[in-house]
């Protein structure tokens, strides 16, 4: 949770951001009616840029916490800045289940979380298969799933550019899916079933996305679901 000082440097942040977004990328927010004003919720979201975490949070009136790699926490005031938000560091040689289990705590205290089930950046700016995380996540923790389309941050700063461009982004939140009942949080939660949630998710996502931006494959076959938080940017 927030301590007060964070809570008034996340507004703050999020006004200056926002304004950024809106000068340099023309950001525009659709569907902002679908995401839940209260409760725990996960944003899942494509992921085809640096730009991508921020974009989709500040977009909102809620505060959202997202999944960090380790080192991003190590870069002097970034790190510090990143801490006093209440984002989550995870070392990706190893950290995956333990930012799963602060994720699932935050959610159980009534936040939003945004995860990226591909697990990194996609570097041709098509959708890629998603990790079982968001959907052990969206079990354990019973919260809904928001599926997030974001269209423009690969042109704008996408993977392997060092200086960002000018454009034009939108974010498309879909309708939440809720996996109530799908499955017991205290059972041991089924490969199968947790494959088949994860690419009903994944579909959703293509589904906000323009035709250029999907697979080939749309349902995103379940062979190839890494056993894998997919949570870092």
């Amino acid at each position: 949770m927030l301590t007060p000082f964070g809570k008034i440097l996340y507004k703050i942040s999020c006004k200056l951001l926002l304004a950024s977004a809106k000068l340099f990328w023309r950001v525009k927010y659709e569907g902002l009616e679908n995401v839940p004003r209260t409760g725990g919720l996960i944003l899942a979201s494509n992921h085809v840029s640096h730009l991508d975490p921020p974009i989709v949070g500040i977009g909102l009136e809620r505060p959202v916490v997202f999944i960090a790699k380790q080192e991003l926490f190590k870069v002097p005031l970034i790190g510090w800045w990143l801490r006093q938000l209440g984002q989550i560091s995870v070392d990706r040689g190893g950290g995956g289940k333990q930012a799963l289990r602060i994720a699932q705590k935050c959610l159980e205290n009534g936040e939003v979380i945004i995860i990226f089930p591909e697990g990194t950046r996609s570097g041709t700016g098509r959708v890629a298969a998603g990790r079982s995380g968001v959907a052990v996540l969206a079990i354990k923790a019973n919260v809904p799933v928001v599926p997030v389309g974001i269209v423009g941050t690969y042109n704008a700063f996408r993977k392997g550019t060092k200086i960002p461009r000018l454009g034009k982004v939108i974010v498309r939140y879909g309708k939440p899916i809720s996996f109530n009942g799908v499955m017991n949080p205290s059972e041991i939660l089924s490969r199968t079933k947790l494959n088949e949630i994860t690419v009903s998710i994944m579909n959703e996502i293509q589904n906000l996305l323009p035709e250029d931006m999907r697979t080939k494959d749309a349902d995103v076959s379940c062979s190839q679901i890494a056993d894998k938080s997919g949570c870092v940017n």
